[in-house]
């Protein structure tokens, strides 16, 4: 069974109010036909060329990919700095692995939405398979909220409401498949904080399509029977192995709102198993269980976004976008950019990511 996790797991959540929190070498081919040399291991490689590119520093690492800030030497885009994301050398020979990334490069090529991370390019060769894109200035959620916590602050209401705002436009026009012709309805199948980049404009921006999947005519992805995604993100259907609708990416985008509002995490405990157990059996505490402040229409969304089975939710990204902006009318709440790009700049203000999961 299958697995990728994009952080390393939380403590337990403490439910009562007043608990201390507590804080937790591959050869590869030149694009004018010759050879360069073999590449050296991971903390040597900046410097090195890969392709049409040259490797500035590593933003990310993970089981399957690295991602890097890299220069564009040729081409198009020569001059320019990407996020460069290639596979792991390891993984290069294995057929189902490697599709899976020509896929990815083939749907974000068709994107075209502001809420998305755009201008992907596949580079392959013998030994390597590389994804170009768009470098993302900012910030992920998960790290912003987490600079809050260590300062004894949280993110404003006004910023995680146009944060998840954001998020759900994104998750909108990817389960539309990008209107018309474009590409399908398409589930993104692992949102969570560190996906999501908030910049210092306080542009929001979901990246990250290793999993995403083609939803069929009856609305569901199909299944290979592997378990992908970030355990504490997953709906329970996804832990359950049944078919997924987009209200899988729904209840993941609730997680994360749940979290910001909440300041501490949900269902992440110490064990994948026991983090796993908590998706698929406990219920979300109510906010205001965990901040007493919290305006009891935001509550009432959660509760819903929340829902253990996929009928008692949003039935898809624009009513829960339009709840959001409702609530945050109700509450007087001025949810733009101004309040995100302000927590970018108080928390997070030199920072710089691609695809932070590979």
């Amino acid at each position: 069974m299958a697995h990728r996790s994009s952080h390393k797991p939380q403590p337990p959540l403490p439910f009562l109010l007043g608990e201390a929190e507590d804080e937790r070498e591959e050869e590869s081919t030149d694009p004018d036909g010759g050879k360069q040399a073999p590449l050296p291991g991971p903390v040597s490689l900046a410097g090195s060329r890969l392709g049409n590119y040259r490797l500035v520093s590593r933003l990310g690492q993970g089981g399957m990919s690295e991602v890097w800030m890299a220069d564009a030497l040729s081409g198009t885009r020569a001059g320019k700095t990407l996020a460069l994301k290639r596979l792991l050398p390891v993984l290069r020979a294995d057929p189902a692995t490697a599709e899976r990334f020509r896929a990815e490069a083939r749907l974000g090529a068709l994107l075209d939405h502001p809420n998305l991370a755009g201008g992907y390019a596949l580079q392959e060769t013998a030994s390597e398979l590389i994804i170009a894109r768009e470098l993302v200035p900012g910030e992920t959620l998960g790290q912003l909220a987490v600079a809050a916590r260590r300062a004894g602050e949280r993110l404003s209401v006004a910023a995680t409401l146009h944060a998840v705002q954001g998020l759900l436009a994104g998750l909108a026009y990817l389960h539309a498949g990008g209107g018309p012709g474009r590409f399908g309805p398409t589930l993104h199948g692992d949102v969570n904080p560190e996906n999501v980049v908030a910049g210092p404009e306080g542009a929001l921006k979901l990246i990250d399509l290793g999993i995403a999947a083609p939803l069929g005519v009856d609305g569901a992805a199909a299944g290979d029977g592997a378990l992908r995604g970030t355990a504490a993100y997953m709906a329970p259907e996804q832990v359950k192995g049944r078919a997924l609708t987009v209200r899988a990416d729904l209840f993941s985008a609730g997680i994360v709102l749940w979290e910001l509002l909440a300041n501490r995490p949900l269902f992440a405990a110490q064990s994948e198993f026991e983090t796993l157990r908590r998706v698929r059996e406990m219920p979300a505490p109510p906010l205001r269980a965990v901040w007493r402040e919290a305006p009891t229409v935001l509550e009432r969304l959660c509760v819903r976004a929340l829902a253990k089975e996929p009928e008692h939710r949003f039935a898809s990204a624009a009513e829960m976008a339009e709840a959001l902006h409702q609530a945050a009318l109700r509450e007087g709440i001025a949810a733009g950019p101004e309040a995100l790009a302000a927590a970018v700049k108080r928390h997070a203000p030199h920072a710089v990511h691609g695809d932070l999961t590979p």
